[in-house]
């Protein structure tokens, strides 16, 4: 009777086990879209590298130059400026790109080179280099008619869609329809987090060939090297945050209502428990960040994006995929239960060249006030605007317009892992309760007889 009474103490424990609360799967309480703003590609600055073969005074001048450019134009950026010395048989840069701008005849003034070793090349100078073509070359980095406002669109809007078109214009047509009806089918929807999406994502026109933006369209791989212009395909791709790309690149057949509809319901996902970390990094566009937008990112999110704790939420994204763009890395980075690894240390953000409390230097150009400038970006619905000329300038569109009767439809689908976990220590419980009874009879039976 002994061994009876110790397993019936067991299985009475083992039951009021079950009539305690399940523990819940805890997820992180910040959405894909929150992410844009902890900004883990933003953290990673773009280097403006200026090349240089000078002498010691030659290098000491241009240094000083640099400095000047980054008070006026690259505080609160993500853009750190440096000199590299090509005399020297390595640098700061990767060991192939040293020597490639080593070796050439003719360096170019600058480079821009991303987190993911991408170049950009401003063109060779036509003379020595002098405070003025530095200054020049920091402003045409982190500043263009595009970006222009864009920090407060990003905090405003759900997010940003930037399109550019290829080189079918029945393609283009296409592509523009699906998007402005995906964006229209966002409006009024909520979230996995509970948050309604007031109004649709912006959508933004970039031509190929638009040369104010040739910074833009590199940084966010909308154009590709040795990419031939009369065979592009139309492209679309998601900026949040502190531009910062969500998702993969759509191009081609690919941007159609289904996937871009996908794309931006993922936005609203649970930026742990319902996704794989690829979600949560994306590629980052040169842009500034002052404490103005600080400011109101903080108070339309409801907490601080830049605050350690915040970041060490989402520390499961932590290495670039191979692929970030392109629907083969699509299938890859789609739903699924993921955990998070909260450990390791966050490392704060590097600082810029130039202190962000300095101030700009006497007579130099200062970053103008985004809500003062004027901007040649036209604003129009895009499902109903013409093929753009290539060369014309950036479009920026207006919210797609208000949501149709569809805008009441079902709500984003929820993540329902802790009702799941619930559900199977549960069912496990019950199993192991039943197995319990079995023995028992088993063991009476056996005494029995």
């Amino acid at each position: 009777m002994r061994s009876r009474s110790v397993s019936c103490a067991a299985i009475a424990a083992f039951c009021a086990s079950l009539a305690a609360p399940a523990p819940r799967l805890e997820g992180c309480p910040y959405s894909i879209r929150d992410s844009a703003f902890i900004g883990r590609g933003s953290a990673v600055p773009f280097r403006l590298v200026f090349p240089s073969r000078n002498d010691e005074a030659g290098r000491a001048k241009l240094l000083s130059w640099i400095e000047k450019a980054s008070a006026s134009w690259l505080r609160d950026s993500n853009i750190v400026a440096e000199l590299v010395d090509l005399r020297e048989t390595e640098s700061s840069l990767p060991r192939r790109l040293h020597d490639d701008l080593r070796d050439t005849k003719t360096p170019p003034a600058a480079i821009l080179l991303a987190a993911d070793n991408r170049v950009y090349r401003f063109d060779p100078p036509g003379g020595e280099p002098n405070a003025d073509s530095v200054m020049r070359i920091a402003a045409t980095a982190v500043d263009s008619p595009m970006r222009a406002g864009l920090q407060s669109t990003l905090v405003d809007s759900w997010c940003v869609i930037v399109f550019t078109p290829g080189s079918d214009p029945s393609a283009n047509t296409s592509a523009r329809t699906a998007i402005s009806r995906a964006a229209k089918k966002l409006a009024g929807k909520s979230t996995e987090l509970g948050k309604v999406i007031e109004s649709a994502p912006r959508i933004i026109e970039v031509t190929a060939t638009t040369k104010d933006e040739a910074i833009v369209l590199w940084s966010l791989d909308l154009v590709r090297e040795g990419e031939k212009l009369d065979r592009r395909p139309p492209r679309a791709v998601i900026v949040a945050g502190r531009g910062e790309t969500r998702g993969p690149t759509l191009e081609g057949d690919d941007v159609d209502e289904a996937k871009m509809t996908e794309l931006l319901q993922m936005l609203g996902r649970s930026c742990s428990c319902t996704t794989s970390p690829k979600w949560l990094i994306g590629t980052a566009m040169p842009l500034t960040w002052n404490d103005a937008t600080k400011r109101a990112a903080r108070d339309q999110l409801g907490f601080d994006p830049l605050d350690p704790k915040v970041l060490r939420s989402i520390r499961g994204a932590t290495k670039l995929p191979d692929q970030l763009t392109g629907l083969d890395s699509f299938d890859a980075i789609e739903l699924g239960y993921e955990e998070i690894d909260l450990e390791g240390d966050v490392q704060p953000e590097p600082a810029t060249a130039a202190s962000s409390t300095a101030t700009p230097p006497k007579g130099a150009r200062t970053e103008p006030d985004p809500a003062s400038k004027s901007t040649v970006v036209e604003a129009r619905t895009i499902a109903t605007r013409n093929d753009p000329e290539p060369g014309s300038p950036p479009t920026r569109t207006e919210d797609a317009d208000s949501p149709g009767a569809d805008s009441a439809a079902d709500e984003i689908p929820r993540d329902s892992a802790s009702d799941i976990g619930r559900y199977l220590m549960i069912a496990i419980g019950g199993m192991a309760v039943l197995v319990a009874l079995a023995s028992l009879l088993l063991v009476g039976r056996s005494r029995q007889t």
